[in-house]
């Protein structure tokens, strides 16, 4: 086989495997996002089920889910506090910093295909009973 008839086979093969590994893997990756945001995503689309302590305490302090909301646009993953090696589930926490805001700490655990909203801290003083 000649030389350059072997360099087009190559050339050939190359665009092939490119265009296959670009739909295969690569298509659905966004390479632009950091690991904060990440997160933040999967949890917005996830649709995270809660916990009861959860649910208790929403409902004793006045949380409505907009808030939650608006804390995931505003925050930052706390990778230092959080459980990211975690067995069998792994745990975020976001942290919140601005002093107005009613909600100071959210944790989510992160299962195989599940989204647990699992604990919140509020910025809001009032005794609930929750456990």
């Amino acid at each position: 086989m000649k030389m350059s008839k072997r360099i087009k086979l190559f050339v050939f093969g190359a665009i092939l495997g490119s265009i296959i590994m670009y739909f295969f893997v690569l298509k659905d990756r966004n390479i632009y996002l950091g690991p904060e945001e990440v997160i933040i995503t999967k949890i917005q689309t996830g649709k995270p089920q809660m916990s009861p302590l959860v649910k208790c305490k929403m409902t004793c302090l006045g949380i409505t889910p907009n808030d939650v909301k608006d804390l995931l646009e505003t925050a930052d993953v706390d990778f230092g506090a959080s459980d990211v090696h975690g067995k069998p589930c792994k745990t975020y926490i976001i942290n919140n910093d601005k002093k107005d805001a009613s909600l100071k700490q959210v944790s989510f655990q992160f299962f195989d295909t599940l989204i647990v909203f699992s604990n919140l801290e509020s910025n809001i003083i009032k005794a609930c009973d929750c456990k």
